[in-house]
Parts: C-alpha cells; structure tokens; sequence
C-alpha cells in the first residue's frame, strides 16, 4: 500500500509540485513511524529526485514532441525549489518536533483551503 501512496504523490509532484512535500512528510510519517524531523531529510531528497526526473520529461516532450514548455517558468520553480529545500531543511533541523508537525498541518490546511477558494 505505501509503495502505491508514494507513487501518486511522485505524479502527482512531478506535474503539480503544489503541497509536495506536506505529502511526503504525511506519508513518510504514518508509513515509517518516525518523527518529522527524521523524515525531513528523505522528503527533501524524494522531492528532489521527483523533480529532476519531471524536468527530464519535460525535456523529452519538448525536444522530441515539439510539446511547449515555459522555460521561465521552469527555472523559477527549480531555483524556488532549491532555496526552499536549502532553507527549510536548516528551519526543520532547529524546529521541536510538535512545531514542526504543527506548522505541517498548518500549510497543508492552508493548500487545502486554497484549492476550493
């Protein structure tokens, strides 16, 4: 079941990346039984593979499928993507764990919100 969970969310992030990592650490969480700050590292890492293997699709579709793909925006999210991995790993390491899981609830209900707003 936890290998088919991973798998949506990983589609799921590679076309979307909205909320990415609250589904990961959701996942990591209930699937391992670990804290937040153990898991964060493995998210980071999980999201990054993800990415880069989205970005190498797109690669594909575009030189090989003619498919239109906004580069701009690509490279903003990648670099968002870097500084907010770069930034929240150091953010996560210093948080206590009931912090960060609230602040994880707390983005996650906030996106949630969003998407029927």
């Amino acid at each position: 079941m936890a290998r088919r969970t991973h798998g949506a969310a990983a589609v799921y992030g590679g076309y979307f990346t909205a909320a990415q990592g609250v589904l990961y650490m959701g996942i990591l969480g209930i699937a391992t039984s670990r804290s937040m700050k153990d898991v964060n590292p493995v998210k980071n890492l999980m999201q990054l593979y993800v990415n880069a293997t989205a970005a190498i699709v797109y690669l594909v579709a575009f030189v090989f499928f003619d498919a239109h793909v906004w580069w701009a925006s690509v490279v903003i999210l990648a670099e968002g993507g870097m500084i907010g991995g770069y930034v929240g790993s150091h953010v996560a390491k210093r948080l206590p764990n009931s912090v960060l899981r609230a602040t994880i609830v707390v983005v996650a209900l906030v996106a949630l919100v969003r998407q029927f707003v």
